[in-house]
């Protein structure tokens, strides 16, 4: 029998026995607390350091994308200051090291990829990647296609024989009777259209949602700073014209090689020729009309010798009287009018059958900060390839003939309306726009020869190195 004393001896071992074991557990319960803890904080600092090794693997991309943009926007790699308005803005990520070399060719860029390390408020998780990039270059000929090319519409009113490509980012409507010819030289032939109405006159559908072409805009002011710095940097020698008026400027036959150089502004024409090798050079408020052909002396030996006229001014006339047969360039600040102005030049070649071919080849290259205007009526032809920033439209009435190519950005004019006449193409017309009464005739020539070679173009960026 266990006496009062002895029971209480063994029930307070009981409850010392019971604290340390609820020590123990307690220890064991805190222990595995404080590890399960140290797991968790392991798991987010891995995570958060996955995660920002991911955001610095992504928006080094973005970044390497946004450059090569820039690169084919600008023609050189972007400054950081050029760049960063580009870049998506978020809080995944920071620049932390951009370098250009001076001729914007090279480059090297650092992107941080950011992520919260634990609870809010805790330390960022940073992961730096970096890459090292060259400039591509690509040889691209100029245009981009022949025939009909615009980013926006094209409109034909009136019978029309359509020998030669349309592409149209935008509508593509002609209307009247169309005679494509024989039905197998048609199936040469594409016709486009974006968005829009589609449509071929009588001849039926053409295809649609055909993606936009590109046109690169004409550059007047690189040409016109090429040209001063090449026939003109000691100033201009033909003196302005006073009150207004227009002055006249004759060039003999014997002055094969002469170089005009003009004013900043005023009217001016030219008459007398033929013009070969001449070069004019006008500001972008010169009006210049040229009343003078082109043809080459076929027993010249000038150099080059297949080249005619070289023109940059501000708004160009190109009359009647004028007869371009030779390479000719012409490039305006603002428009560009044609009146019966461009002739082809033919040349005879034996083809794989021995048969001897009279070839028409168009050799007259124009283009324009803003709009051509093609004036031509009755048995009139322009032959030429055409670069406009803004519209190709025709007026007049009768019929009329055009060999060649037209690409017309239709975008944002590039300088003023036409100083020396009424000649524009109006807010309501398309891009490309022929109108008026007779049967009119496009087609492509035989032959393109403008003189204009293959050119190193901006095409993006090569990763030469990458740091994870």
């Amino acid at each position: 029998m266990t006496s009062p004393s002895q029971f209480k001896r063994q029930q307070g071992f009981a409850i010392v026995t019971s604290l340390l074991v609820l020590a123990v557990v307690g220890a064991l319960a805190v222990g595995a607390f404080f590890l399960t803890s140290t797991n968790l904080r392991l798991a987010q600092n891995a995570r958060a350091q996955a995660v920002a090794k991911y955001n610095a693997e992504l928006w080094l991309d973005v970044a390497l994308m946004t450059i090569a943009d820039g690169y084919v926007a600008l023609g050189r790699i972007p400054s950081l200051d050029e760049l960063s308005p580009f870049l998506i803005q978020s809080g995944e990520y920071e620049v932390t090291r951009y370098w250009v070399n001076e001729s914007g060719t090279t480059g090297e860029i650092q992107v941080t990829g950011l992520a919260l390390r634990g609870d809010a408020g805790a330390a960022m998780a940073r992961h730096p990647v970096s890459a090292r990039f060259v400039g591509q270059t690509s040889s691209r000929s100029s245009p981009s296609g022949p025939g009909f090319i615009t980013p926006q519409s094209i409109n034909v009113s009136g019978a029309s024989q359509l020998l030669i490509n349309m592409h149209a980012g935008g509508s593509l409507n002609v209307s009247g009777n169309v005679d494509f010819g024989d039905p197998q030289i048609h199936g040469q032939f594409s016709f486009k259209s974006g968005t829009g109405q589609c449509s071929l006159g009588t001849a039926g559908q053409c295809e649609e949602g055909a993606d936009p072409p590109i046109v690169e805009p004409v550059d007047w002011q690189g040409e016109y700073e090429a040209a001063i710095a090449q026939y003109c940097s000691s100033g201009p020698n033909v003196a302005p014209s006073s009150g207004g008026s227009t002055r006249t400027v004759s060039v003999s036959p014997a002055e094969a090689g002469r170089v005009i150089c003009l004013p900043e502004s005023g009217n001016y024409k030219i008459t007398g020729g033929p013009l070969r090798n001449v070069t004019i050079v006008g500001g972008k408020d010169t009006v210049v009309t040229l009343e003078a052909g082109s043809e080459l002396d076929p027993n010249s030996n000038s150099e080059p010798p297949d080249v005619g006229l070289r023109i940059i001014a501000g708004d160009i006339l190109l009359t009647a009287n004028n007869t371009l047969k030779d390479r000719n360039l012409v490039i305006a600040h603002g428009n560009v009018v044609l009146n019966r102005a461009v002739t082809q030049s033919q040349i005879q070649e034996v083809d794989e059958d021995g048969v001897l071919r009279n070839l028409v080849v168009v050799k007259s290259l124009i283009k324009a900060g803003n709009d051509v205007v093609f004036t031509g009526s009755g048995t009139s032809g322009t032959y030429a390839q055409v670069i406009a920033n803004g519209k190709f439209c025709r007026s007049g009435n009768g019929g009329a003939r055009f060999i060649g190519t037209i690409i017309a950005g239709a975008g944002t004019p590039n300088g003023t309306r036409l100083k020396g006449g009424s000649e524009v193409c109006n807010g309501d017309r398309a891009a490309i726009d022929f109108r008026g009464g007779g049967k009119w005739t496009a087609s492509l020539p035989d032959r393109f020869d403008v003189g204009e070679s293959d050119v190193e173009v901006p095409t993006g960026i090569v990763v030469t190195a990458r740091r994870p």
